[in-house]
């Protein structure tokens, strides 16, 4: 049975190279041996050789890409999954399918309506992880691009670092499924000058022809009012921005929630906003982990350490961002973290990603886990944890 379901998808892969309705796959949920080794995507090239499946073999700060012809490719597909992937999703014009290992369940192959409208160009030159043309109108209006659509030579680092969320955005959303039967809603909290999320909302409205809302919230009223402006003046009608802070922000349950470089316990809001809505997507860069720092201590036989503040703050940024990842993990969230960008561009490079699997719904006990590492480490609260531990959760959507 396992076989013929492989078998069945492959078919359907096949068939999309064949009628050209193909759009891009992804072949995740890895549990082989290779270390950093996240998922692969596939997606259709044009080459001096002609039409070729294109492998990028995603790891937690590198990509390798691989080329095969149409009869190979197949093969390779089918060979990931006997090296260690169990899922995999195939976009076409027509219908979405995915592949799911399910344990005692076996395999199970289903069909739902398709993502994309159309079929993404295939040039084989197409600049790696550069989904965003720099000649685009709200580039030059936020001051990345000149007026003939040149990045500016001071933004190099900041266009790389749009470049490289909004890829890594897409490949999350898609993972996590579209909503049926209306817009994706998407909330970035401390959306800050706009860079990301104008991106985010060109390349998701534009680039890949998803219906999504996009609400910026930011404390700063001259920075609303400035991205609300260029959102007019690009025409980009689902994207709309409000003054407010992360922890008391009004705003309706979204489907993502961003929160990028939200300051030392506004990380902890935004994600206690992002669990108790069931988003089904969460993404934070946290910055200045400074709520731990004057209790954590190093446990026997480590207390020597305690000595050295540097250390204590690295282990505070390392404690803080671990609580957090088991915290989401504890509430139904499958949970990646790593660094998206050189540190050469910034020190505060680390991202978690969370993936919703299946809501906890109700009231979660108190993660056994998180509470341990605590007492380990002599702390005596944590925000997010304080935050869900008084919680009632909501059912699933």
């Amino acid at each position: 049975m396992q076989e013929k379901k492989i078998t069945s998808f492959v078919g359907e892969l096949a068939a999309a190279l064949e009628n050209n309705t193909f759009a891009k796959a992804t072949v995740g949920n890895y549990k082989g041996p290779e270390e950093q080794l996240q998922k692969v995507l596939l997606r259709r090239i044009n080459t001096k050789r002609g039409d070729m499946l294109q492998f990028v073999f995603r790891y937690g700060n590198r990509d390798v890409a691989k080329n095969f012809g149409f009869a190979d490719g197949l093969l390779k597909v089918v060979a990931l999954f006997n090296d260690g992937f169990r899922s995999a999703r195939l976009f076409t014009v027509s219908a979405d399918f995915q592949l799911e290992f399910r344990g005692d369940k076996g395999v199970v192959l289903s069909r739902s309506k398709p993502t994309f409208s159309g079929v993404p160009g295939t040039g084989h030159d197409r600049p790696k992880d550069r989904p965003i043309d720099p000649d685009r109108k709200f580039l030059k209006l936020l001051g990345i691009s000149t007026a003939e659509g040149r990045v500016k030579d001071k933004q190099q680092a900041k266009f790389r670092q749009i470049n490289r969320f909004v890829t890594i955005l897409e490949d999350l959303i898609i993972e996590a499924g579209v909503p049926e039967g209306r817009p994706l809603r998407i909330a970035d909290m401390g959306s800050g000058k706009g860079y990301l999320t104008f991106a985010l909302y060109d390349h998701l409205k534009n680039g890949l022809g998803i219906d999504v809302r996009i609400l910026g919230i930011e404390e700063r009223p001259e920075l609303v009012e400035t991205c609300g402006s260029a959102a007019a003046k690009c025409g980009f009608e689902g994207l709309s921005f409000s003054a407010g802070r992360i922890a008391d922000s009004d705003l309706a349950a979204p489907d993502v929630l961003i929160a990028l470089h939200a300051c030392d316990t506004a990380t902890d809001d935004a994600l206690y906003r992002g669990i108790t809505s069931n988003c089904r997507v969460i993404v934070a860069a946290p910055c200045c982990q400074k709520e731990l720092r004057k209790e954590l201590r190093f446990p026997e036989p480590l207390e020597p350490l305690n000595d050295y503040g540097l250390l204590l703050e690295r282990e505070t940024e390392s404690i803080t961002d671990g609580l957090r990842a088991v915290l989401l993990e504890h509430c139904g969230y499958g949970v990646r973290m790593f660094e998206f960008i050189s540190p050469e561009h910034t020190p505060k490079n680390n991202l978690i990603t969370a993936v919703l699997n299946h809501p906890s719904g109700n009231t979660p006990a108190p993660s056994k886990e998180a509470r341990a590492i605590m007492r380990t480490f002599g702390i005596s609260s944590q925000r997010l944890e304080s935050l869900l531990s008084h919680h009632t959760l909501p059912d699933a959507p």
